[in-house]
């Protein structure tokens, strides 16, 4: 009986973690696109004020330009990231809780992909 008991203990465990990391990369998707927004849209300015001629081109300008659009591009792919590992955590949380419920695991695959 007890190892029935820490059977589902452990399975309840693993559902929550899964369901932990899924929350966790949910809050990153948010932030991260925002932010590229915002340095992509910073970056963008300051190119085009420098070569409309209203900013004085120098070294630090440029790098800054450079370094925001480069900024931007890795919250970006930060961003696609965290939406691929959403997707992993909410496929692993699917099939702990088939698990539970007695589904086979290839019986829900087949499922699911049909």
């Amino acid at each position: 009986m007890n190892e029935i008991l820490l059977r589902d203990d452990l399975r309840t465990a693993r559902v929550e973690q899964t369901s932990a990391r899924r929350a966790f990369w949910t809050a990153v998707i948010f932030p991260s696109f925002v932010g590229s927004g915002i340095a992509l849209a910073a970056g963008m300015i300051v190119s085009i004020l420098s070569w409309v001629g209203l900013f004085h081109t120098s070294r630090l300008v440029a790098y800054s330009a450079v370094g925001l659009l480069l900024l931007a591009f890795v919250l970006m792919f930060l961003g696609a990231h965290a939406m691929d590992r959403r997707d992993a955590a909410e496929k692993a949380e699917r099939i702990e809780k088939s698990r539970r419920e007695g589904l086979n695991v290839k019986d829900y695959t087949e499922t699911w992909q049909s």
